[in-house]
């Protein structure tokens, strides 16, 4: 019995070393129609502008959605990195995109992007 609360204390020490150097920036809720396959993509923009690699996840929520689309990754210094949100929402939908950065804040750039037809129309910074 001792070995076993040993070892669930021992667990939970490590998972919160693991995150204890994390930092999130948010951007604002913003409304944004994103029907599948045609009209605006919205994208979860991050760059490294630090001097080391860098692990990253990125999180695309959108109110009515049920998954939050997350991808986790390494930024090498200089290193900059998109992740695309999947359409589905056509009648007025909330977003928000949320980076779990290593390090401080000061460490990175980052945005969502409202791209049309390839070009990037809209800018909603991080914080």
């Amino acid at each position: 019995m001792k070995k076993a609360i040993l070892v669930i204390v021992l667990c939970l020490f490590s998972v919160g070393i693991a995150h204890a150097g994390s930092t999130t920036l948010y951007t604002p809720v913003f409304e944004l129609n994103l029907p599948d396959g045609s009209g605006p993509t919205l994208e979860a923009c991050i760059l490294n502008v630090s001097n080391s690699a860098r692990e990253v996840t990125t999180v695309i929520a959108g109110e009515r959605s049920s998954n939050p689309q997350t991808a986790t990754f390494i930024l090498e210094p200089g290193e900059s990195r998109c992740v695309a949100a999947t359409g589905g929402c056509t009648n007025g939908c909330s977003w928000h995109c949320e980076f779990v950065v290593e390090g401080s804040k000061s460490h990175y750039r980052a945005s969502a992007n409202i791209v049309q037809e390839r070009i990037t129309t809209v800018v909603i910074p991080a914080q």
